[in-house]
């Protein structure tokens, strides 16, 4: 082999050692640990994420489902896609969906946003209620709900607008905050 080949060689495969090295360095110091350790990147993901919750009888409380949960270290929040959240207390059953969440500090507070619907299912003791807003705050360990937006409550034969509530979905009481209005038809209450 003559002199020119072997510089030629060896410069090609020092040219590629150079290139592996600073691709690798790069890709470390764009995506590597530091980003990990960064409050502000999620440090995990949830696929089709479910949480049971159930009440010293081993019944179930609350069942929350979500296709991806993001965590994320900062204040230990999450973020939820389409969240599905059903709440069971004293024999009602109540399913609570929006577009988005947010999970603040764990789950003691659930800030659910953009298309929030609140549906009461018909029981022994109650009709079917739908209460609809653009936003709504959770309280699961207390079951209180508030919002300071629109609000809308419709039950069969009624139909309530308001701005603001705060529920209590221990007992059911709802209290609207301003602004409400209210359109009664008595044919379509049965």
């Amino acid at each position: 082999m003559s002199k020119r080949v072997f510089f030629i060689n060896i410069t090609f495969f020092l040219a590629i050692a150079i290139s592996v090295f600073s691709i690798k360095r790069f890709m470390d110091s764009s995506t590597g640990e530091r980003d990990l350790n960064n409050a502000n990147s999620p440090d995990s993901y949830m696929v089709d994420a479910s949480y049971l919750r159930t009440n010293d009888n081993g019944q179930r409380d609350v069942i929350v489902f979500s296709p991806k949960v993001t965590h994320y270290k900062d204040q230990d929040t999450s973020h939820f896609q389409n969240p599905k959240i059903q709440i069971y207390k004293n024999g009602e059953e109540w399913h609570i969906t929006s577009r988005n969440a947010k999970g603040i500090q764990g789950a003691n507070t659930l800030y659910l946003y953009d298309n929030v619907k609140v549906k009461q299912l018909p029981s022994k003791k109650n009709g079917s209620t739908l209460l609809s807003t653009n936003t709504l705050t959770i309280f699961p360990k207390q079951n209180i709900v508030s919002t300071k937006d629109y609000v809308t409550i419709e039950q069969p034969g009624l139909k309530i607008s308001a701005i603001g509530l705060r529920g209590d979905l221990n007992t059911g009481d709802i209290q609207l905050l301003s602004k409400t209005r209210g359109q009664y038809d008595p044919k379509q209450s049965h």
